[in-house]
């Protein structure tokens, strides 16, 4: 550049210490430039995408909890099919101590071969969906991805990960095995619903006011994360105490839900419903659990998805409202915090001598430390774009629009809300901005909702010039007549830039939002990976619980298969079990997505600082409820299968 750049490459001798450089160098500077290591100036979407990952762990974080439900629903059917072993062994010696720590040592060596496999398969999900993910971040100055990293930080926190909740899920169902005398367990009937009863007596359960109070700490944790956002585990442990008050509510709730689609079931499908109704309401706990796994898996696709739709529809609207001009001409090295290689305001002639084009204006992105934190200043010549009739909004309303851009004239600055927030100004004060030229104190003329989430601010083209001496310039709007046409114009734009060999593109409005909105849906993309991955759980979990099932009640199968019961009715019968849960939990997941998902979306509001306006997103519902019925009719297939091909007389014999 001619008596200007843009970085400095310092080398270090050998005996200095970074952290004290790199503090003597910014004394030095006095703010003017930003001083750190290589790839600093990505700084500020690593803060945005950190923003929006917050999500992605919470969705992983309810797999976990969900994976947890799971190892307690499959424990707890382990423990009824081997109800007759577990009294052997205690009449043979065994303490009943001894037969809990023998299931919990089972639970933990499953838990870390699960963790073991799943590192392997998380590795190659990983591959699968990140190297997608990195080709969308075209606003990023990314040249390429690197391998997947598996550290061993991550290795000890999947292998504990899974080991505690294997324990945690397998706890109760050990603590259960106390309570039981060997005379009970040699009963002949099921013994899954042991969590009820004590020594034969009904145990009275406080689950009602423990979840109420579990949901309530729920509430105040949420609220406490609103006023320190930074305190990240505030939300986590918010969320997990809202899943486990949920999760408490459960019993009461499913069995009910029963109850209530009976009289329906009944009447539209006759004495198969009635058998299928009956086999859900002989064992509320098996069913519970079973439609409580579908509600969590299938509530958390349903939340982040509603979460993610509503903050993809607010960038949106944001970016429609903020890029007014039909056409935009970009240098190519634009990277969303400035070019490499920016064009120079000299264009600007040229852009407006070609027949189509009515105005150019220049807008300009520079990066600047503002109180030791990296700020974005967007320069944007606010006069010119009036006048061209293509002026971006930032303003909530017209009066304010009029009022923030009449402060941008007079030499001040519109600050983002989270600026606003983070270094406590407000309309009317000063705010202190390095430039080359020296520290300057600028006004604040209001504040308006930026996509970002690190500190940004607007300033008057005129008076970004005026204090950085710079010419340069990142985009060009592009304005046309009122009869051009949009396709031709650019066409004769990209010829003559082509022409004379100048490094930049011509996007519409459109894929010029597209390339924002395309950078977040490359990092939501992960987060629906996860949300296949608690799908195939719950197929998993559905299929378990129709297979045990169909084992403990072979006798009665093959009593109904010798009064007269066809295979077809008994493998219908199967069918219609599955698709009742099927259709309870998709209810239920609806109701805890849309409710979670209001959750996340008021938790990006905290983290971003502007207003996320949660939007109901009705196909996903519809989407949900029959991807619901459809995974559980799946997952009760091969058991049904299984039901119908049962020996007659070998299931009648009682062993």
């Amino acid at each position: 550049r001619v008596a200007r750049v843009d970085s400095i490459y310092v080398i270090a001798s050998e005996d200095a210490d970074l952290s004290t450089l790199t503090d003597a160098i910014d004394a030095k500077l006095g703010g003017a430039a930003i001083v750190g290591p290589p790839g600093e100036r990505g700084r500020g979407f690593d803060d945005t995408f950190g923003a929006l990952s917050t999500l992605t762990s919470l969705a992983g974080l309810v797999a976990l909890f969900v994976a947890m439900f799971v190892v307690y629903n499959s424990m707890s059917m382990a423990l009824a099919e081997r109800r007759r072993e577990i009294s052997m062994a205690q009449v043979f010696g065994a303490t009943r101590s001894q037969v809990s720590a023998a299931f919990l040592a089972e639970a933990a060596f499953l838990g870390v071969a699960a963790s073991a496999v799943g590192l392997g398969l998380g590795a190659v999900l990983a591959k699968a969906l990140v190297a997608p993910a990195a080709s969308q971040y075209s606003i990023l100055p990314l040249t390429s991805v690197g391998g997947i990293t598996v550290t061993r930080s991550d290795i000890l926190i999947a292998g504990a990960g899974g080991l505690l909740v294997a324990l945690s899920g397998a706890l109760i169902p050990a603590l259960r095995i106390l309570s039981v005398t060997p005379v009970e367990s040699l009963r002949p009937e099921a013994g899954y619903e042991w969590a009820s009863t004590v020594g034969g007596r009904k145990r009275r359960v406080l689950r009602l006011p423990v979840a109420v109070t579990t949901i309530a700490v729920a509430l105040l944790l949420l609220i406490l994360f609103a006023r320190s956002p930074d305190v990240k585990p505030l939300a986590i442990s918010g969320l997990l105490a809202g899943l486990t008050g949920v999760t408490l509510l459960l019993p009461s709730v499913v069995p009910a839900a029963v109850r209530l689609v009976k009289p329906i079931v009944e009447r539209l499908l006759g004495t198969l419903g009635r058998l299928a109704i009956d086999a859900l309401s002989k064992n509320p706990g098996r069913t519970t659990y079973t439609v409580g796994a579908l509600v969590l898996t299938l509530g958390m696709v349903v939340s982040v998805g509603a979460a993610l739709g509503s903050y993809e529809d607010e960038v949106d609207h944001q970016a429609q409202t903020t890029f007014a001009a039909p056409l935009y001409v970009g240098a190519r090295s634009f990277t969303g915090l400035g070019s490499d290689q920016p064009l120079t305001l000299d264009l600007e002639p040229v852009i407006e001598s070609v027949d189509g084009v009515a105005n150019a204006y220049a807008q300009r992105y520079v990066s600047v430390d503002l109180e030791g934190e990296q700020a974005l200043l967007y320069a944007v010549p606010t006069l010119e774009a009036e006048r061209a009739g293509a002026p971006g909004r930032f303003g909530d309303s017209e009066a304010e629009e009029a009022h923030l851009v009449e402060g941008l004239r007079a030499g001040g600055v519109v600050i983002s809300r989270l600026t606003a927030k983070k270094h406590g100004v407000v309309s009317g004060d000063s705010l202190t901005i390095p430039t080359p030229t020296g520290a300057r104190d600028f006004e604040v003329a209001g504040t308006f909702s930026d996509l970002a989430s690190f500190d940004s601010m607007y300033i008057d083209y005129a008076t970004y010039r005026r204090f950085w001496d710079d010419d340069k310039v990142d985009r060009f709007a592009v304005v046309l007549n009122g009869n051009a046409d949009e396709a031709a114009t650019r066409s004769a734009l990209s010829l003559e830039l082509q022409h004379r060999d100048v490094p930049a593109e011509v996007l519409s409005k459109q894929e010029l939002i597209d390339t924002i909105l395309n950078a977040i849906r490359g990092l939501f993309s992960i987060a629906r990976g996860i949300q296949i991955a608690a799908l195939l759980i719950a197929v998993l979990t559905i299929a378990n619980t129709m297979f045990t099932a169909v084992l403990e009640r072979r006798w009665e199968s093959a009593l109904s298969r010798a009064l007269g019961m066809t295979a077809r009715q008994l493998r219908s019968s199967v069918m219609i079990e599955a698709g009742i849960i099927g259709v309870v939990g998709s209810a239920g997941a609806v109701l805890l997505g849309l409710l979670l998902g209001y959750v996340m979306t008021q938790i990006m509001e905290v983290q971003f600082s502007w207003v996320v306006a949660f939007h109901t997103p009705w196909g996903l519902l519809l989407a949900a409820i029959a991807t619901g019925s459809v995974v559980s009719i799946a997952a009760g297939a091969l058991p049904s299968r299984t039901a119908a091909r049962t020996s007659i007389i070998e299931s009648l014999r009682y062993e």
